[in-house]
């Protein structure tokens, strides 16, 4: 597995875990890669999530990604230091976030 594919797999990790932080115990995830970047979505139902969770997730995956501490923040995805939106953030080049009808589908993707 290259490094590309190992910063992949921990931001999908960390999206998980969003989803189960609030209350979602059935994630549908799609991960593709392609020789410029990489992409995940999840799709899952979340209930009452909070306005000011959503907005502050769609802030988080639409900072312009951080090259200078990258490889610090990777490292740190994942772990228990990790805090999740602070540390994708840094790591993704776009985000998209949906929530309707109870259902959440977030989607990343970084570039290569």
């Amino acid at each position: 597995m290259n490094k590309n594919e190992l910063i992949m797999i921990k931001i999908m990790n960390e999206l998980v875990h969003i989803y189960l932080n609030h209350g979602c115990n059935n994630v549908n995830i799609n991960l593709v890669f392609d020789e410029n970047k990489g992409m995940v979505e999840l799709q899952g139902a979340v209930k009452n999530i909070d306005e000011s969770v959503l907005n502050k997730l769609k802030m988080s995956l639409n900072t312009p990604r951080r090259d200078d501490t990258e490889e610090y923040y990777w490292g740190l995805l994942g772990s228990d230091y990790s805090s999740q939106l602070n540390l994708l953030d840094a790591m993704v080049d776009e985000g998209q976030l949906n929530y309707d009808n109870g259902i959440l589908t977030l989607k990343v993707i970084r570039r290569f």
